[in-house]
């Protein structure tokens, strides 16, 4: 990276956190309101305050920084003519949200040719803030976050995303010593909650960019690494995010061993 993109950086993490504040207070003010929703994927569910909260960090982000391309879960790809690219989870974990749940996030990443360098996820409803800055660790709050480095024991926290849940659970619980799986019903907040330490690992077969983005750097700077399920890196992307913007992924997150650990079971899976 060059330097004047190393001082481009502070002021896009400043953006995107004031921005997701922002829309951070948005969620927050609609919650257990009566709100609009439908189907768009599958089962997945959209609601009008996923698309008020992507068009008010769009607009922030949009103001401040017109040359970056966005990448958006509700309103897709928007080109730009930069070397910069944000990704938007505007609301991640509708189905908690719609269900009066309050285990939700918003999520925004920065990538710098194709790498992010960013990431910022707000849980809303207790107004916590991770963000991570490539090279410059991971937070929440300001305070420093770390990994947990062990192999997988007996107590270890395992999310599992729902679909593999359903299909693989039987064998993981062959294969690995813990029983104790969970299914937060947010990816970003799982990922955030892997970089500090109070999961131990994310396996997940379906997410977007937009998903893990943000968490994977979260991860990473506290300590860990991100895998594909064949064992290769996540980032840098090969493509703009715009090229990919349908593409789901395979992953798993966590603490070295662990990471290491599962990717050798979920080799023994057919999957």
């Amino acid at each position: 990276m060059t330097p004047e993109a190393h001082a481009q950086i502070d002021e896009r993490l400043r953006v995107a956190r004031e921005a997701a504040v922002e829309a951070g207070r948005l969620l927050a003010g609609f919650f257990r309101q009566p709100v609009k929703s439908q189907f768009k994927r599958g089962d997945s569910m959209v609601s009008e305050v996923d698309h008020a909260a992507e068009d008010l960090l769009r607009a922030r982000i949009g103001a401040a920084f017109p040359g970056d391309s966005i990448l958006g879960e509700e309103a897709g790809y928007q080109a730009g003519d930069s070397s910069w690219s944000w990704t938007l989870d505007p609301l991640d974990g509708t189905q908690n949200f719609l269900a009066g749940i309050p285990l939700f996030a918003v999520a925004v990443a920065v990538l710098y040719r194709h790498e992010p360098v960013v990431g910022v996820i707000l849980d809303p409803m207790r107004g916590e803030l991770f963000a991570a800055v490539r090279g410059r660790g991971a937070r929440r709050d300001g305070a420093p976050l770390k990994v947990n480095s062990g192999a997988i024991g007996r107590t270890s926290l395992v999310a599992v995303r729902h679909r593999f849940l359903r299909q693989e659970a039987d064998r993981l619980y062959e294969l690995l010593p813990t029983r104790k799986f969970r299914s937060l019903g947010s990816m970003c907040l799982e990922l955030a909650y892997v970089a500090s330490g109070a999961l131990d690992l994310v396996v997940a077969d379906r997410p977007y960019l937009w998903d893990i983005a943000p968490g994977a750097l979260l991860v990473e700077e506290a300590g860990g690494i991100v895998r594909n399920f064949d064992g290769g890196q996540v980032f840098p992307l090969a493509e703009n995010p715009g090229a990919i913007s349908d593409r789901r992924y395979r992953i798993a997150a966590g603490g070295p061993a662990a990471v290491e650990e599962i990717l050798g079971h979920l080799r023994a899976i057919p999957l």
